[in-house]
C-alpha cells in the first residue's frame, strides 16, 4: 500500500510561541522525515494573508530547523491541506492509499488534514508523537492532544 508523510505547518511563526518544547518537536520529525524515502515526503505551508503566516513574512516560512528532502511544499490558505490545494490530484497521480501525518497543530490544520483525508478514502496514520499544539487560556497543550487523539481513531490509525 503506498503512503506519503504529509509534514503540516512547520513554520517560522513556531519560534513565536515561546514554547521551548518546539525544538525538540522538530528534532522528533526530522527523524521521522529520515525513514521516509524523500518522494514520499510532502510539506504543508499554511499561508494567511495579514498574519504571522502572510507569504511576505519570514515567520511564514518552513522552519529552519526542518529537514527538507526535496521541493514537494504545498501552499494552503485553509486548515486542511486538501482543501483548494493541489494535493490530492498529486497523491492520486501517484496511486497513493495512505497517508501518515505529523506536525502542527492539533486541533487546527493536523485535525482538518486528518478529517477531509479520511472523508476522501485515504487510509490515514496519525504519528501520535508527532503531532503538536500549544496550551492555551484554558486547557494545556497535553489535554488539548489527548482530546483529539480520542477523536482521530474514528478517522484513523493511531502509530
Amino acid at each position: 500500500m503506498a503512503s506519503v508523510l504529509l509534514v503540516i505547518d512547520i513554520q517560522d511563526a513556531l519560534s513565536l510561541s515561546n514554547d521551548i518544547s518546539v525544538t525538540d518537536n522538530i528534532r522528533a520529525i526530522n527523524a521521522l522525515i529520515s525513514t521516509y524515502n524523500p518522494q514520499d515526503v510532502y510539506y504543508i505551508r499554511h499561508l494567511e494573508d495579514g498574519s504571522e503566516f502572510d507569504p511576505n513574512q519570514k515567520t511564514s516560512q518552513l522552519h529552519l530547523e526542518l529537514n527538507l528532502v526535496n521541493n514537494q511544499i504545498i501552499h494552503k490558505y485553509h486548515h486542511s491541506a486538501f482543501y483548494q490545494t493541489p494535493l490530492n490530484v498529486l497523491l492520486k497521480k501517484k496511486n497513493i492509499e495512505t497517508i501518515d501525518i505529523c506536525g502542527y497543530q492539533i486541533e487546527y490544520c493536523v485535525d482538518a488534514t486528518i478529517k477531509t483525508g479520511h472523508y476522501l478514502g485515504y487510509h490515514v496514520r496519525i504519528h501520535q508523537d508527532h503531532i503538536h499544539t500549544f496550551s492555551n487560556h484554558h486547557l494545556t497543550k497535553e489535554q488539548i492532544k489527548t482530546h483529539y487523539l480520542n477523536q482521530f481513531k474514528l478517522y484513523g490509525k493511531l502509530i
